[in-house]
């Protein structure tokens, strides 16, 4: 098939997107030289990109001369259209790539240690937009639709759930390293159904607060002994006596429903990798790991 003669429309169509970057380039620029530097391409090649589109356009679009170039009528009209055409096939692929990406919508509990979901590795095109979920209400979230997958503690699931353990922690009964101590224990009213749901025994109904900072602040009262999960646990540097309970510990990890999209099971990053030292305060932690 012959090649459609040079200045028609059919020719038009066969203009190539660097020829035009180059053409913008030497008119923004006023030169060769220039646009060359700007393009990081040699001078012969941009003179190259400008002859092919001349050709092409069947009329000169650039004066030479020994300030440099500037532009012809033909070159001035061109130009308005060129760079039309530049910003719409720019638009285009940031619109193509935006709907080739895929939102995962993350559940996270609250009481989900940070490097957990920080070492999450999600798959390419896939972007998390997360929001909290209380631990119970985890499953029924996956079932329903409401999240892909949840990020928190896997004691909290039902049976028909899939899930990938991130790590496990211990449950600990924490001491005041001396003094006398009330028998009861205290625990914080967001872990008391995901201490219950690890197997620990209460000898009677706990005492519950709202933070783990006064949970702490009763026990070294002499109130009672903090019952927490290790994520939990104040600094070293406080004198408590940690005392482990062996028939008690909460693994973490992702869970998701049979029902969720083909990309959960690409996630990757989510080995066993130790104890955490911080759980999340809330979604809003969690966004910002």
């Amino acid at each position: 098939m012959p090649s459609p003669a040079p200045g028609t429309a059919s020719a038009a169509r066969s203009v190539q997107t660097d020829w035009v970057d180059t053409f913008l380039a030497i008119a923004d620029h006023a030169g060769i030289r220039s646009a060359a530097h700007a393009l990081h391409l040699s001078q012969s090649r941009v003179s190259a990109h400008l002859a092919a589109l001349e050709r092409v356009v069947g009329v000169r679009l650039v004066e030479r001369g020994p300030r440099g170039a500037r532009l012809t009528r033909a070159g001035e009209a061109f130009r308005t259209h060129a760079r039309l055409a530049v910003d719409e096939i720019d638009s285009g692929v940031a619109a193509a790539r935006q709907r080739a990406q895929t939102t995962a919508r993350v559940g996270i509990c609250t009481q989900t240690p940070t490097g957990l979901l920080a070492a999450i590795a999600w798959p390419s095109g896939v972007h998390p937009a997360f929001a909290e979920v209380p631990a119970a209400a985890a499953a029924a979230s996956l079932h329903d639709g409401t999240f892909d997958v949840v990020v928190g503690p896997l004691c909290c699931a039902d049976d028909t759930l899939h899930h990938r353990l991130g790590w496990t922690e211990s449950v600990i009964r924490l001491r005041p390293a001396s003094g006398e101590v009330a028998d009861a224990e205290i625990v914080v009213a967001g872990e008391l159904a995901l201490l219950s749901a690890a197997g620990v025994v209460f000898a009677a109904p706990p005492i519950v607060v709202g933070s783990v900072a006064l949970a702490l602040a009763m026990a070294a009262a002499g109130r009672g002994v903090a019952v927490l999960a290790e994520g939990s646990a104040p600094p070293p540097s406080l004198a408590y006596r940690r005392e482990d309970d062996p028939g008690a510990r909460i693994g973490y990890g992702v869970l998701w429903a049979p029902q969720a999209p083909d990309w959960v099971t690409r996630l990757g990053g989510v080995p066993h990798v130790g104890t955490p030292a911080l759980h999340l305060a809330g979604a809003v932690a969690a966004a910002a790991v």
